[in-house]
């Protein structure tokens, strides 16, 4: 059943990838772009995983969920989904940590500042929301490089890269802009593969 579950989750992400993508919203694309993850919770839950992750893949599924559709509330909400999804990657990391690489955490770290200085001035009234959200990806950043687990330190990596395109695709692109008929794939295979590899990752820890 698990493979089955594994082989259906892959094909919803790879559907949304060359189907949904880039279209607008729509019923038909927020349930295939949700259900890829959302069937990684199942999977991890009914692999007796660890109930941080399940929760942390049913939030990014809730997360997809909100950000498939429009609008300044619904891209909120996303993000407050997300913030407890690498809360809970956190906890987990920190759970299995080892210490270590802290040269590589500095530079986390570093990123996250200057990600704040660039949207300071470009986010408005979410600029408080994402502020806070920065902070949350480096504590998880840098937490996953204290696993030494080379399968979750490139999945929260993946993550972060995910998300500083999200960012650049909202607050720094004209809407004119050609990039923007690029971003949407490369956030969403960076982003499934990260949240794919953080189920294998912990799953064998």
């Amino acid at each position: 059943m698990t493979d089955i579950l594994g082989l259906i989750a892959v094909t919803c992400a790879g559907v949304f990838l060359l189907g949904y993508c880039n279209k607008p919203p729509s019923l038909t694309k927020s349930a295939v772009k949700t259900a890829s993850v959302l069937l990684l919770a199942v999977i991890s839950w009914r692999a007796a995983g660890p109930l941080a992750l399940t929760a942390a893949l049913a939030f990014g599924a809730l997360g997809d969920l909100s950000l498939s559709r429009a609008g300044a509330r619904a891209f909120l909400w996303g993000l407050v989904s997300f913030a407890v999804t690498h809360l809970l990657y956190a906890w987990l990391m920190v759970s299995v940590g080892q210490g270590g690489m802290w040269l590589a955490s500095m530079g986390v770290f570093g990123f996250g500042a200057l990600m704040a200085w660039i949207l300071w001035h470009k986010t408005a009234e979410l600029r408080w929301p994402v502020m806070g959200y920065i902070v949350i990806i480096v504590v998880m950043g840098i937490a996953a490089l204290g696993t030494m687990q080379p399968v979750i330190i490139i999945a929260a990596l993946a993550f972060i890269a995910s998300d500083t395109l999200i960012a650049v695709e909202k607050f720094l692109l004209a809407p004119q802009s050609r990039a923007l008929k690029v971003t949407p794939f490369a956030v969403w295979v960076l982003y499934w593969t990260a949240q794919a590899l953080f189920l294998y990752g912990f799953l064998a820890v």
